[in-house]
């Protein structure tokens, strides 16, 4: 979609939307983790993206996974699917034995 096409469809989702565009790194990550924090889900955008059903393109859904109340809002609000459709957290590498039991390993 064009910029203006994306203004449009931003101004038509006003209501229960709130956008912003901030282009310092570290100031958007500090208001990401605020509203995180605060247990809302943001979409994130960044540059090109994919067409369809499938497409990946540079697009994220961010929540707070303790929060189960998320799995069902995401999915039929934001993604508008079934509800049972299940989610897979991200964590950093080296930080995966602080969520995660993942057995003993020798790495």
């Amino acid at each position: 979609p064009t910029e203006f096409q994306m203004k449009l469809a931003i101004e038509a989702a006003a209501p229960w939307i709130d956008v912003e565009t901030i282009r310092n790194d570290e100031l958007r990550i500090e208001r990401m983790v605020s509203a995180l924090d605060k247990g809302s889900v943001i979409a994130l955008y960044q540059g090109r993206s994919e067409l369809g059903p499938r497409a990946l393109g540079h697009r994220s859904i961010l929540a707070d996974p303790r929060k189960k109340s998320h799995v069902r809002f995401i999915n039929s609000v934001v993604k508008k699917r079934e509800s049972f459709r299940p989610f897979a957290p991200s964590v950093l590498a080296e930080e995966a034995r602080d969520w995660f039991d993942l057995g003993s390993s020798n790495t």
